[in-house]
This record gives C-alpha cells, sequence and structure tokens, in this order.
C-alpha cells in the first residue's frame, strides 16, 4: 500500500455562535505548511454583514476583495456591495439594491457594475415569494412587481408542485440536488452566487418527464459563502439556498 501524502489542508475558527470567522487554506511543499488564502467574515446579530479575501505574498496577507451586505430593520437585505483592492485602494466594482413594497416583498433587484464613480445599471433576475411562500425568479434589466391582495384568492391545485432540496447544506464537497417534477418540462438547474453569476449548469433546456430527478454537485473549487440553486421549470423559476463551508 502506498503512503498517503499531504496535499492541501482548511483551518476554520468559529465563534460563540457557531459563525464561521476563517477559513485558512495552505498547501504543503518543501516539507512544510505553506499560507495561501484566507477568507474572514463579520457578523452583527448573528447575521453576515462582510466577507474578505486575503492572499499570501510571503510575508504579510494581501487582501483581495470584500463584499459588504447591507440590511434593514426588519434583517432584510438591502445591498450587496462588492469591493476590489487595488494598489492598497479600496474600490466599489459591483452593486446590488434590493427593494421591498409596503408588505415586505421583494419587489426590485438592481445589479450595477463599474467603478466607485460609475456604476452601470445591468441584466440581473429578482426573486420573490409568493403568498403560499413558494419562491419564483426572473430574467431583466430592471423589475418592479406590483403585489394585489384578494379576500379569497384562487390556488390551481395543479400548478407549483415542484420541490428542490440540496443535501448535505452546508456543503464542503459534493452536495446532492434532489426535484420532483409534476409533470414532464424543459428544465435548467444552475448555482448562481450572490451577484448572480453563474458557477455551475448541471441542466440546460433539457425536456424531463415526471417524478423524482437527483444530481450530483461539486462543490470542491467554490469559495466559501452563500450560493442559490436554480431550477427553471416551464415559465417558472424555483430557488434554494446552498452554503458552502470549505
Amino acid at each position: 500500500m502506498n503512503d498517503w501524502i499531504d496535499e492541501d489542508k482548511h483551518f476554520f475558527s468559529y465563534d460563540d455562535n457557531n459563525n464561521l470567522l476563517t477559513d485558512l487554506y495552505q498547501i504543503w511543499k518543501d516539507d512544510d505548511w505553506l499560507n495561501m488564502k484566507k477568507e474572514t467574515y463579520v457578523y452583527e446579530n448573528n447575521i453576515l454583514v462582510k466577507d474578505m479575501l486575503y492572499n499570501w505574498s510571503g510575508a504579510t496577507w494581501e487582501i483581495i476583495y470584500e463584499n459588504e451586505y447591507g440590511f434593514d430593520s426588519n434583517s432584510k437585505q438591502i445591498s450587496t456591495e462588492n469591493y476590489r483592492w487595488i494598489e492598497d485602494n479600496k474600490k466599489l466594482q459591483k452593486k446590488r439594491t434590493f427593494k421591498y413594497d409596503d408588505f415586505q416583498n421583494l419587489n426590485l433587484v438592481l445589479f450595477e457594475e463599474g467603478d466607485t464613480n460609475n456604476l452601470n445599471p445591468e441584466i440581473d433576475y429578482i426573486q420573490f415569494n409568493d403568498y403560499l411562500d413558494r419562491k419564483f425568479s426572473s430574467g431583466g434589466y430592471k423589475i418592479e412587481i406590483f403585489w394585489g391582495q384578494t379576500t379569497t384568492p384562487v390556488i390551481n391545485e395543479t400548478e407549483y408542485k415542484h420541490n428542490i432540496s440540496c443535501y448535505p447544506n452546508p456543503v464542503s464537497e459534493t452536495t446532492n440536488i434532489s426535484f420532483s417534477l409534476e409533470n414532464e418540462s424543459y428544465v435548467s438547474l444552475q448555482i448562481t452566487n450572490t451577484l448572480g453569476q453563474v458557477v455551475g449548469d448541471l441542466i440546460t433546456n433539457k425536456f424531463m418527464e415526471s417524478g423524482e430527478h437527483s444530481f450530483d454537485f461539486d462543490a470542491n473549487n467554490l469559495p466559501s459563502g452563500l450560493y442559490f440553486v436554480c431550477l427553471k421549470v416551464g415559465g417558472y423559476t424555483l430557488t434554494e439556498k446552498l452554503i458552502v463551508s470549505q
């Protein structure tokens, strides 16, 4: 039997509330463990408000990017700002703004990209829940959804009988994504980050039979953080949060 050879490793630290604080990544080289990168996380009232990525220069840690997350008094997310550090200067490069109606329903998501002084609107998707707490999203440049109320809503029992789940979640290596289809349909299944960028494309507009389906997703190459599993079935999109903890 061949001996096991060290390759790389992660060190994790947590606060008293079991929130992930640091993720230190090292590789084995020349008979020693060498620092490569480090991610740190900041919380307020157990809500993630900032994460930062550092690279090891050989003598010190150099910050590469920083994400800041804003929340209102109801703990609803209102913004995501992505900063890059260039020559020791912190520059805003991407921003995502969330707005809500009087009933606290998410009704607008705006994605802007550029530099600190010139952010340009870009295409993004909006995600929302209806009165049955079903999750949907749609593509578009700037989308506003106006919610109405009825005293006796009529529900078509044959619609929306799809569900999606991930196990394990949080995941460090591979997670199994399962979903059910009430009827045969064209299906797409993607993994996106908090900026809406696709980081995994499992199914692309494939015709699938009704019933239970499952796919394995390898998260080994993803940095720790929050992601979304997006299942597009016909004209609807369902999403599920996926947490990667390397």
